[in-house]
């Protein structure tokens, strides 16, 4: 008899409650803006601008129009001295008025305000490695590189048969440096491994290495990028920031390198 009391109360309890009205309360969060800046300076290759574009609020539509600035003040600095001057042509992009060829050994400095925000970013593009010999291990390939002043370093694989890449990797296994050794010294980067479907392109010898060089902050936004993926497990955390290399005075993402 008791068991069914319980019941009966239990019952009662979900009724009551179930009765209750509830009220939708709306939440307003004011998004916060930020903005966004990209760009890369490639030896002997023409530089392609700068993209300069802000987040939008949740309830915005993505697009590039809503995205871009057109507004922008921007330029260059070249090793302290010549200025050239960025104007905007499309979709958010600022470009010289003449093709400007990146030259390693060169600092270029980057500049930019929109309304009473303002932008900076520094990079030194660095010289081509200087390779001193590219060996496989474990499925990786394995170069060895002469190691200059404020450079970090990273390796790619690539398969090539007649003359044609058919396939590569898809990232570099990691950015490095070796603080240890100073300049004229050698430092070794991998790839990451080979798949195991290009057994038989190992063997013909078809797989090729290309070492590439970095200006030195590039190494701090590849081990932090990760922080910037979303968080698929609920009960871990973010690992901290992702480290650009512009800054400004708000909000800001930027990469210039």
């Amino acid at each position: 008899m008791k068991f069914v009391k319980i019941i009966f109360l239990i019952l009662i309890a979900i009724i009551f409650f179930g009765c209750d009205s509830t009220k939708p309360v709306e939440i307003n969060i004011e998004p916060e803006e930020f903005f966004v800046i990209q760009a890369d300076l490639i030896n002997e290759e023409i530089f392609q601008g700068v993209s300069i574009t802000k987040s939008l609020p949740i309830s915005e539509e993505a697009t590039i129009e809503n995205m871009e600035i057109q507004n922008a003040v921007a330029y260059l600095k070249i090793n302290g001295a010549q200025v050239i001057p960025l104007h905007y042509t499309n979709n958010g992009i600022y470009k010289p008025y003449d093709s400007l060829i990146a030259k390693s050994g060169n600092n270029y400095e980057l500049f930019i305000k929109v309304g009473d925000k303002l932008f900076y970013g520094k990079t030194k593009v660095p010289f081509p490695p200087e390779v001193i010999s590219t060996t496989l291990n474990n499925n990786k390939a394995v170069t060895k590189i002469i190691q200059k002043s404020d450079e970090v370093y990273g390796a790619l694989w690539f398969v090539i048969k007649d003359n044609k890449v058919i396939a590569a990797s898809e990232d570099f296994l990691s950015i490095d440096e070796n603080p240890d050794n100073g300049f004229g010294e050698s430092i070794t980067v991998s790839t990451l491994p080979i798949g195991a479907e290009y057994e038989n392109e190992i063997r013909n010898r078809n797989i090729y290495c290309m070492a590439v060089a970095f200006d030195k902050p590039y190494m701090n936004y590849f081990q932090t990028r990760i922080n910037n993926e979303p968080i698929e497990n609920s009960l871990l955390r973010s690992g901290g920031s992702v480290i650009w290399n512009v800054y400004g005075n708000s909000n800001t993402i930027g990469l210039f390198i």
